[in-house]
């Protein structure tokens, strides 16, 4: 059953005194900012209990021809080739290779 992710992420509250004390800080206020996005975006597609359907459509990740990640890494998953002519623009991976999927 999907989770839905929390609007806040917990992240640390206190850092430690010293030369880095502000960097830390700031970085941490900007990765706090950047994972709230990044969890009402998937929020607003992901079903929330598993049973509905989606909200709208998943978007894909685009790429070319050339700059496709390694099929290996990324079994099972698809992308979209900006690229990749007539029947390749949608592609999956079988662990080994891109495959056409039209």
């Amino acid at each position: 059953m999907a989770k839905i992710l929390e609007a806040t992420p917990i992240l640390p509250t206190r850092i430690e005194r010293g030369p880095h004390e502000g960097y830390l800080s700031a970085l941490l206020r900007s990765l706090s900012e950047l994972l709230g996005r990044v969890i009402e975006r998937l929020n607003g597609v992901a079903p929330k209990d598993g049973s509905e359907a989606f909200t709208g459509p998943l978007p894909l990740m685009e790429y070319t021809v050339a700059t496709r990640p390694t099929a290996s890494s990324y079994e099972g998953t698809l992308i979209y080739v900006s690229d990749g002519g007539a029947g390749a623009v949608f592609q999956g991976s079988d662990g080994t290779s891109w495959v056409n999927l039209g």
